[in-house]
């Protein structure tokens, strides 16, 4: 169900509950006619999609589209139904407000401005529709009441944008990710699944409905002048008998009843203690992640009202795992009950204008993302008769031809293709480097391997002059980036075997140690066995890479076998190719590829063609990093990295399995061939932040200055996740609480340093999913990824 951005049946239903019935002028009657048609539109809408997807669920003849909102009947009939119900929106807002002449496009329609229904300029509102969430296309200036004539910009616009916005978002987190296989009779344990993700729905439209409904009470006792009855910009509808709150309290308390009824396992009950429900444990509730299947965060929303909840921090309650997930049914609860409200209480807002303003939180204009142009970069290219197996003029060689047969350079080093090696040098990986991966800051500051990484001609230089520039390429004794990668954070650990795709190559300048190196691997990501060791370790060896297998493999399916460790990990030990994870544990092969790593800046940079964000929160910004519209899910930086290889949109949906058409781009289902049209991974945001804002820590990192904040044991252990040191093993360590780390936007530098023979190269990334739910949802896959990596220049052999 990705994030809970579902339970916006909202604005539906709180628009809707407005009663001012018996207003006594035209203007007030006027005013309850919007909220009354606005009310009937949502339930009308919401109804009518609802039956659709019921229906394309359980497999009915006739009905194809999109799970969501994007269903449809094939005859056109939903289709029909929704336009009717507009009309009949549209058609009621000229009958109450637009005067004798019953239309808001002549002169007679009532005066917006007129106070008892404030959706003019010296209104609430100030003559504009506030929008909702952000959404940039329910935000323009009203020019009349609307009604079936409207130019697009009237009240029954504004409401009809709101609702229609609001509910389809809903329907399509509701529905979305809902498999039709667990509505297959007697399906066990999917058909328990399902019946928790339908109380989801149904305890969430109830207590909306309910909450809604008691909101447009306060608002019509304080419209008739009812004693008791008060508001403030601060906190809405005031009613000071206290029994509006208690109406709510008690609409809270059957939502949480009739949730846990269905997700609280056989005991029937939630790990909380929240509203009129006692908890009894975590042993028996379905998961909220791999058993109902719902979003990995809570929405940052603030709520409007004190005590101005963040939702954004509910995932990582002082009772929970500080993990930064919905990962206990008490998380759960209190994620749906603060989003709810949100929902309720802006939308609330939303229909009064004659009383207050919307609260900022409600409906705030985003930052605009700046658009920088990339300057462009210029490779040289070969003599036009260099590759040809010919010794031409001006060539040193030519493949098989001169004084080097088989050790010519090759046509990708530009300038220096068809000359001979001039000599050799060492790369070895030294200690301090820095790997950021991912969007949720929660994986990174991770650590690399140190060690012996490859062997490089040189071609093209001297180290005495003139030209003390290198091109190189790399001659890996092995396929292999270094032995594996034991990678552990957020209590998720992986084994990476990075294997050298292609050909690696650069520059080196001997006497200033500039560098620059271009490479591609294919990331064979296996799951670890535990936080404390990603992947199996070679014990016991006496030296590092000395070709002496006097070590012992610790783990995989070398276990016990002799080994020479290759290179050393400062948290989780040796490691060697002697003794390499289990295969069975694959969980994705991910292309990496590094461009222009350089000592010197490198800048990721948002541009027009970068690809939108599809998380909640974030879908009108743009986001580093995506993956293509086919069926190999290419990392992209941008579109043209899509049509580079075939496809055509960095983020875009294609058809994924059981689909016929596997990987074709599609919009909806109904472009699929018995599958689902979706986006591998997570959701992409540009950070986990809990206000959305990513801060400036120093040094060009990013922090999430107001949270959510993550605790590690620390010093040993900082991969291992906690809420108090009782939860760290290690002797001396403590539970330490920091804030989320995150990338800048729109700009994320990452500067090297140009020194020999000691450097530091900077690389930046795409990291595409893994086939894995929770290493994706833990360290925000698809998503971008840096590298900062000091390492050592040895035994040069260049002249």
């Amino acid at each position: 169900m990705r994030s809970l951005l579902p339970v916006v049946f909202v604005v539906a239903v709180s628009i809707g509950a407005a009663s001012a019935a018996s207003a006594a002028t035209a203007e007030e009657k006027c005013s309850a006619t919007l909220q009354k048609a606005a009310g009937k539109y949502v339930k009308a809408r919401t109804k009518v999609l609802t039956k659709c997807n019921d229906s394309l669920l359980k497999g009915k003849v006739g009905f194809n589209g999109q799970q969501g909102a994007g269903c449809r009947s094939l005859d056109g009939k939903t289709q029909d139904a929704l336009d009717k119900i507009a009309g009949k929106l549209e058609a009621g807002v000229d009958k109450g407000c637009g005067g004798s002449g019953k239309t808001c496009q002549d002169g007679d329609a009532l005066d917006l401005d007129d106070p008892a229904i404030g959706w003019g300029a010296s209104g609430g509102f100030g003559g504009t529709c506030p929008g909702f969430e952000d959404e940039l296309s329910c935000q323009f200036v009203i020019d009349d009441c609307g009604g079936a004539a409207s130019s697009g910009d009237g009240v029954s616009d504004c409401l009809l944008c709101i609702n229609d916005e609001a509910i389809d978002q809903a329907l399509d987190v509701l529905y979305g990710d809902l498999d039709p296989a667990n509505f297959a009779a007697g399906a066990d344990p999917e058909k328990t699944r399902n019946k928790c993700q339908q109380a989801l729905v149904k305890s969430a439209a109830k207590y909306l409905l309910a909450k809604s409904k008691i909101r447009a009470k306060c608002w019509a006792a304080l419209d008739k002048g009812k004693a008791g009855f008060s508001s403030t910009d601060a906190l809405g509808c005031i009613d000071g008998s206290g029994k509006t709150d208690d109406k709510i309290a008690k609409a809270e308390a059957k939502k949480i009843a009739g949730i846990c009824k269905q997700c609280g396992g056989p005991g029937k009950g939630c790990a909380l203690t929240i509203g009129a429900v006692a908890g009894d444990g975590l042993a028996d509730d379905l998961d909220p992640q791999t058993e109902i299947g719902f979003g990995t965060d809570c929405p940052d929303v603030v709520l409007p009202y004190p005590p101005n909840t963040d939702c954004g921090a509910l995932d990582d309650l002082p009772s929970g795992t500080m993990s930064d997930l919905i990962d206990s049914s008490e998380e759960l609860v209190r994620c749906i009950d603060c989003v709810l409200d949100y929902k309720v209480d802006c939308i609330d807002r939303a229909t009064v204008p004659h009383r207050e303003g919307l609260p900022p939180a409600c409906a705030s204009m985003p930052t605009p993302t700046p658009t920088v142009t990339p300057t462009p970069t210029f490779t040289p290219t070969p003599a036009p008769g260099c590759g040809n197996n010919v010794l031409e003029v001006g060539e040193e060689c030519d493949l098989a031809q001169g004084p080097c047969p088989g050790q010519c350079a090759p046509l990708s080093l530009g300038a220096d293709a068809c000359t001979c090696p001039v000599g050799t040098f060492d790369l070895s990986a030294r200690a301090g480097a820095d790997l950021d991966t991912g969007w949720t800051g929660i994986a990174h500051d991770q650590p690399a391997l140190e060690g012996f990484l490859f062997p490089a001609d040189a071609y093209g230089c001297s180290t005495g002059g003139p030209d003390t520039t290198c091109s190189f390429v790399a001659r890996y004794q092995t396929p292999f980036f270094g032995p594996p990668l034991p990678l552990s954070t957020g209590g998720v650990a992986v084994c990476a075997v990075n294997e050298v795709f292609g050909e690696a190559i650069g520059t080196l300048d001997l006497a200033t140690g500039a560098f620059t190196y271009d490479y591609e691997l294919t990331s064979k990501v296996h799951s670890g066995p535990t936080v404390e060791q990603p992947c199996p370790i070679c014990e016991g060896d006496v030296a590092v890479d000395d070709d002496i297998k006097d070590g012992t493999c610790n783990g995989g399916p070398s276990d016990g076998v002799a080994c020479d460790s290759d290179a050393s990990s400062p948290l989780f030990g040796e490691t060697s190719f002697d003794c390499l994870p289990d295969p069975a544990g694959n969980i994705g092969n991910l292309p990496i590829i590094f461009k222009n790593a350089t000592t010197g800046t490198l800048t990721e940079t948002i541009v027009a063609g970068s690809p939108t964000c599809t998380g909640f929160g974030f879908t009108t910004a743009q986001c580093f990093c995506d993956t293509c519209d086919n069926l190999a899910a290419t990392p992209c930086r941008t579109h043209a990295d899509c049509t580079a290889v075939g496809a055509t949109i960095c983020g875009g949906r294609r058809c994924q399995s059981p689909s016929l058409n596997l990987g074709d781009p599609c919009t909806t289902s109904g472009d699929c061939d018995s599958g689902p049209c979706g986006r591998p991974g997570e959701p992409t945001k540009q950070n986990a932040c809990a206000s959305g804002v990513c801060s400036s820590a120093g040094g060009n990192e990013g922090v999430c200055a107001t949270g959510p904040f993550t605790g590690t044991c620390s010093p040993a252990e900082p991969f291992r996740p906690c809420t108090t040191s009782a939860q760290c093993p290690v002797s001396g360590d403590t539970c330490s609480l920091a804030p989320r780390e995150c990338f800048l936007d729109p700009s994320v530098v990452r500067t090297g340093t140009e020194s020999f023979p000691d450097g530091v190269y900077a690389g930046t990334f795409c990291v595409p999913p893994t086939t894995s739910g929770t290493v994706n949802l833990t360290s925000g896959f698809p998503g971008l990824g840096t590298l900062l990596l000091p390492y050592t220049i040895g035994n040069v052999t260049v002249p």
